[in-house]
């Protein structure tokens, strides 16, 4: 004959629900490094940002436009075209390497880039891909990771 336990009540015990919010009304953007050749992308863009980009370049400008995430190496740079739904992206980089830092922004109908964010800097880690394994490759990044300094470089576009 099995029984049920009995409990006292955990009534007021436990600590209310608490949720995060889908957004901050912010305007960021912040890279990840997965490895090598990989970073993850992740931002937002509020709507006061939105508004600013409206009264200064039109709204057709922002509807006729395309959200793009450009990466900056020593060298060179490259623009990644974004879908406009999305608020975040991996992005592969080949054998460039990881780029120094990066900036949210939207390209126009004329090819002009406009810078709405700018993200946190990755020049300090300098992880070139090699001719390594993959489980090489994450072991350099992971020391790479390990010896840094945890203080994240942040800085906002406008």
């Amino acid at each position: 004959m099995s029984q049920t336990p009995v409990f006292p009540s955990t009534k007021g015990l436990f600590e209310p629900e608490y949720f995060l919010p889908e957004n901050y009304n912010d305007t960021y953007v912040v890279l990840m490094i997965r490895d090598p050749q990989w970073i993850y992308a992740y931002w937002e863009v509020s709507e006061d940002t939105t508004e600013f980009f409206w009264r200064k370049f039109g709204r057709d400008n922002w509807e006729n436009s395309c959200l793009a995430l450009r990466l900056f190496w020593k060298d060179c740079h490259k623009t990644f075209k974004l879908k406009d739904e999305a608020d975040n992206w991996y992005v592969y980089l080949g054998n460039k390497g990881i780029p120094g830092y990066g900036e949210l922004g939207r390209i126009l109908a004329d090819g002009s880039f406009i810078t709405l964010a700018v993200s946190n800097d990755l020049s300090g880690f300098g992880v070139k891909p090699s001719g390594h394994s993959r489980a090489a490759r994450h072991q350099l990044v992971k020391e790479i990771l390990d010896s840094w300094r945890h203080n994240i470089s942040y800085r906002k576009g406008w």
